[in-house]
């Protein structure tokens, strides 16, 4: 084999390992805790089921997980009052 012949090898094995990770990065897709996530599907639209914390799949290019927050939050709510209880 010449140098030429090996080249193309080398760059066709690079360009095929980073298209396998770019496609394998794009199929998976991870929900922190504290946060749900939904999937919308370009021709279906949005699936009815929720998907919890770790690690899930999608369908790449046509699947979108839309991840929310689900935390309970605090809310301080001031008002006056007509007598001085302690």
């Amino acid at each position: 084999m010449n140098y030429k012949t090996q080249l193309a090898a080398i760059g066709g094995g690079l360009s095929s390992i980073a298209f396998m990770y770019g496609f394998g990065k794009s199929m998976v897709y991870f929900v922190e805790p504290g946060h749900k996530a939904f999937k919308f599907n370009k021709y279906n639209g949005v699936r009815e089921t929720t998907f919890k914390e770790g690690m899930h799949f999608k369908m790449p290019w046509l699947e979108k997980a839309i991840i929310f927050n689900v935390k309970s939050q605090p809310t301080k709510i001031e008002s006056t009052t007509g007598s001085k209880g302690k």
